[in-house]
């Protein structure tokens, strides 16, 4: 991928992200479209040489609800020939951690040092971004599942519905996120209220941390590059849903973060305590880069 200037890539109203910051989704527009390193060929040969461990594919007849996670799909392909063939293998496709690629990396942080400022002003710091590439057949499903992070999704080439769906019964949701935690971010149930987003080229949604989300190709091959990055509020979140688990294997019904700043504070003191005495225990930033490779589809 050549380099290229990437400056003014997102076309999005600072106000309104703010007010969208960790609470709900946002639509809006982004210049990737034409982006020479995001054609299907530049991805296939990205692929060619990418390791083994940062690639994952699936097949994209899937039901929505897969709480187990998604199985495996064997292909006598290579990765890079797996989305050289894409438009008919019924398959969809991700190259984790493409940031360490620089080309990728500047686009990546073009995309977001244009919403730094809101971040910081609202969020505080800004922390670790993580760039992914997806490929998918035409009406590939990928289920109903949740991510950990912030993430900006940039659809490049072909369509795909992004489906936003929320609980009615808070407890529900956070039984659902708990549930799930450490395993598969695959969902059990399907909420209730639900907003789809008809994403064309050059369109983009904001995904929220913890927004329960599908998606769903249209006719087209699709291709997506997605932004992700965490705050203040999504590592503290992150760490209090951890102690919630803890706490719910002893049978006690702790209260979902941001119920209360001294509860939440409580809980983070406890589990980075805990860490701190376990040798060899992964680190809020291990377990954020862990968590950031896996963006959303």
């Amino acid at each position: 991928m050549a380099t290229r200037a990437v400056s003014a890539i997102l076309e999005v109203d600072a106000s309104a992200f703010g007010r969208a910051l960790g609470r709900e989704p946002m639509v809006f527009r982004h210049s990737l479209v034409a982006d020479p390193g995001l054609t299907i060929g530049a991805i296939a040969d990205l692929a060619d040489g990418w390791p083994a461990a940062w690639l994952e594919h699936h097949g994209g007849d899937l039901p929505l609800l897969l709480p187990r996670g998604d199985p495996p799909v064997r292909l006598d392909l290579g990765a890079g020939d797996v989305i050289r063939q894409i438009a008919d293998n019924r398959c969809w496709a991700a190259l984790w951690f493409t940031e360490r690629v620089s080309a990728y990396n500047n686009v990546l942080d073009s995309c977001l040092d244009q919403i730094l400022p809101v971040v910081e002003q609202a969020d505080g710091v800004m922390g670790r971004r993580g760039a992914n590439i997806f490929v998918a057949s035409p009406h590939a499903v990928s289920p109903a599942h949740f991510d950990r992070h912030h993430n900006v999704l940039l659809q490049v080439e072909g369509t795909k519905e992004v489906n936003i769906g929320v609980f009615e019964d808070p407890s529900v949701a956070q039984a659902e996120i708990e549930g799930h935690y450490g395993r598969s971010r695959n969902l059990s149930r399907l909420p209730e209220h639900v907003t789809t987003f008809r994403l064309q080229p050059g369109e983009a949604v904001y995904i929220p941390p913890y927004a329960f989300h599908w998606v769903r190709g249209g006719a087209d091959t699709s291709v997506a590059f997605s932004c992700g990055f965490v705050s203040r509020s999504s590592e503290r979140a992150e760490v209090v849903h951890t102690c919630n688990v803890r706490l719910r294997k002893l049978g006690l019904r702790p209260k979902p973060p941001g119920s209360s700043s001294l509860r939440d504070g409580a809980k983070i003191a406890l589990v980075r305590g805990r860490r701190a005495l376990e040798p060899g225990r992964k680190t809020l930033a291990d377990l954020r880069a862990r968590h950031l490779a896996r963006g959303s589809a």
